[in-house]
């Protein structure tokens, strides 16, 4: 989710493991995503993603950098269920969603969405973006992330490797499901 004008993890992947993959893209902006998207022989879905199907704002990158823009959202459940088409597996998931994958926090978590539909999500991408606030206290959202991050943790879903800053308001890190008998017998039974 959010496919922000790369590519690079899912060429490697399609190179790997050409006849296993599919890949199900969504940006709000077609320009370039859906070429990129559909040149690694993904399918592209031109929206953004949020809890809920709503119009809101949010910011989209563009070549003077990030601007807001209002658009539509479809809700993750509509896009997981309706358009990708449910599977019990995601083997892994990317969200750079600037902003909004606070929203999609409770989905990812014990009796969220994902538990609900008796999907597993293996392997897990996400750039949280932070923003304090002005006097630099912790806004709602870093709350947000915060709690998210320990609530995964201490539920013992998932493992969080690679915990990088790159940016002065972003966070990044790969996370692995250590919880699901299917993760682990997909990923972890050669270690056991």
């Amino acid at each position: 989710m959010g496919i922000g004008k790369r590519v690079e993890s899912e060429t490697i992947l399609r190179r790997e493991f050409p006849k296993k993959c599919q890949f199900y893209g969504a940006d709000p902006d077609p320009n370039p995503n859906k070429a990129l998207f559909e040149g690694i022989n993904g399918t592209y879905f031109g929206s953004a993603i949020g809890a809920k199907t709503e119009v809101k704002q949010a910011f989209l990158l563009t070549n003077n950098g990030y601007k807001p823009y209002t658009i539509p959202h479809v809700a993750l459940e509509e896009f997981v269920s309706n358009i990708v088409g449910r599977n019990d597996v995601v083997d892994w998931m990317s969200i750079d969603i600037e902003g909004g994958e606070i929203d999609l926090f409770p989905s990812l978590l014990k009796g969220g969405l994902f538990d609900r539909l008796d999907m597993d999500i293996c392997q897990l991408n996400m750039e949280l973006h932070l923003e304090p606030n002005t006097d630099g206290s912790p806004s709602d959202g870093d709350v947000a992330i915060y709690n998210f991050v320990r609530d995964a943790l201490v539920s013992n879903r998932f493992v969080f490797l690679k915990v990088t800053y790159p940016y002065k308001n972003r966070v990044t890190h790969y996370g692995i499901n250590v919880e699901s008998p299917r993760c682990r017998q997909r990923y972890m039974s050669s270690l056991v």
